[in-house]
């Protein structure tokens, strides 16, 4: 879910122009955090991304996937690293990506 009213409260902060900047960034930003989620060979690296990835997407408001990246950095405070559980990720902005610069 898209969080539709911090998405106004952000392009009204930064201007139109720049919000667009900001949403690539993020894509970027993302994407290359993902990478680092497949390769991250300990618990601190996973958690770094996913707390990182967290923020990104509170900031975005991209709820949804902030509620997973929270989900995922609480597991793995309480259990040990496995990287199957990375799966979720790799998967998740791919086909909402597109949908997403449409909307906004």
């Amino acid at each position: 879910m898209i969080d539709w009213i911090r998405i106004d409260e952000l392009r009204d902060e930064v201007g139109q122009d720049d919000f667009g900047d900001i949403v690539g960034v993020f894509f970027e930003e993302v994407q290359e955090a993902l990478e680092n989620l497949r390769r991250a060979d300990t618990v601190v690296t996973l958690l770094g991304q996913l707390h990182f990835l967290l923020g990104s997407a509170l900031n975005l408001g991209v709820s949804d996937f902030a509620a997973i990246c929270r989900n995922e950095e609480t597991s793995c405070r309480k259990i040990h690293f496995t990287k199957w559980k990375l799966i979720r990720f790799t998967g998740y902005l791919a086909p909402r990506n597109n949908n997403f610069m449409r909307a906004i």
